[in-house]
């Protein structure tokens, strides 16, 4: 009995676990860079190509900005989350080498950012904090530590800097079946002095499955091979790239019955049988005080019902295929609730017996 409830409690704490996790394995987490107060971003035009599999993206973004500072100076912050490998920027067809990741090491913080008053206002000057991606969905905050620069001599006037990297895709596995997009966050564009045109790219030809985004209609092209968009000022706060994957008739039917309506069918059917089983063995043996029938199908009845209803989640995840998500987290509570059941069946079953018994002793 004892490795029983050794077993039973790794199982609980396996479920809790699983239920407890963030249903959501983050992907990239890209942005418009902030600026510094010397620059204006005049134009942006960012290119994106969707790789074959949806698990990947390419993203190129050229920014047109015209400095009114001239010398040694950081003039675009960028925040930089799992893509740090392959972050490049070219400045006027040259590319910059010298890249530097934060840390909290340094001092004097407030004079490196100088050009960047908006990050000193109203938090503590060494942890600070800025938060964009403000959504109702979610938002992110960071650190300095999540940002990458660099420092260039630059002249004034209108200069080119062109930002490549790799995108992972976020995959949420909140909902039965697995949903993925591409995040790019337009609100850093809130802390700049002024901008103009996007001009927007999304090249899904290689992907052969249909995406959305929250950018409304397109200017041009198709969405599903290569579409363009423009806009003046920030269209969303973050722009997504959705792909939801497409199920079988026959997985959508069950996910739309539900396991716990198959549970009840099934369970009730096994009730059904159950009562016949009952109603036989009384006729067999009427001066039995105790029903075997009675006591058996008290406890497997309420256990097939919950066996059915536990199993349901990988029945499904069979018929939707590789893009199933495990969101069965509450399986621990068909255990808790299996006593629940078997008293109120036992004491319905027990009724009927009884009832059944009496009839036939004033025969």
């Amino acid at each position: 009995m004892k490795h029983f409830f050794l077993v039973l409690f790794l199982l609980l704490n396996g479920t809790l676990l699983a239920n407890m996790r963030e249903p959501l394995i983050h992907g990239t987490v890209g942005s418009r860079p902030f600026t510094s107060e010397f620059v204006d971003i005049l134009h942006e035009e960012l290119n994106i190509v969707i790789d074959s599999a949806f698990e990947t993206a390419s993203f190129e973004v050229i920014y047109t900005v015209k400095s009114s500072k001239l010398g040694e100076q950081i003039p675009l912050l960028f925040y930089a989350s799992e893509y740090l490998d392959d972050f490049e920027v070219f400045l006027d067809g040259k590319r910059i080498n010298d890249i530097v990741i934060p840390s909290y090491d340094w001092v004097n913080e407030d004079t490196l950012f100088g050009d960047y008053p908006y990050f000193f206002e109203g938090y503590d000057m060494f942890y600070g904090t800025v938060d964009f991606n403000e959504t109702s969905d979610y938002e992110t905050t960071v650190t300095f530590s999540d940002f990458i620069y660099f420092e260039t001599d630059i002249s004034e006037g209108e200069h080119e800097f062109k930002v490549t990297y790799t995108a992972h895709a976020w995959t949420d596995f909140s909902n039965s079946i697995q949903e993925y997009e591409f995040r790019y966050s337009l609100s850093p564009a809130n802390y700049w002095k002024s901008f103009g045109v996007l001009d927007l790219t999304i090249d899904a030809s290689a992907f052969n499955q249909p995406i959305e985004t929250n950018l409304g209609s397109l200017k041009s092209g198709d969405i599903n091979e290569v579409g363009h968009w423009s806009f003046e000022g920030i269209p969303v706060p973050v722009l997504e790239i959705y792909y939801h994957p497409q199920i079988s008739s026959t997985a959508q039917f069950f996910l739309d019955f539900g396991g716990l309506n198959l549970a009840l069918i099934i369970g009730f059917i096994f009730a059904v049988l159950h009562l016949f089983w009952m109603y036989r063995y009384r006729r067999k043996n009427p001066l039995v005080k105790y029903s075997v029938a009675v006591i058996v199908g008290s406890i497997l009845v309420p256990g097939i019902f919950l066996l059915v209803w536990i199993f349901s989640f990988d029945w499904f995840a069979y018929l939707i295929g590789p893009h199933a998500s495990d969101v069965s987290g509450y399986r621990f509570m068909a255990i808790m609730g299996y006593p629940i059941l078997v008293i109120p069946y036992w004491i319905i079953a027990w009724g009927f017996d009884r009832i059944d018994k009496r009839k036939l002793a004033q025969k």
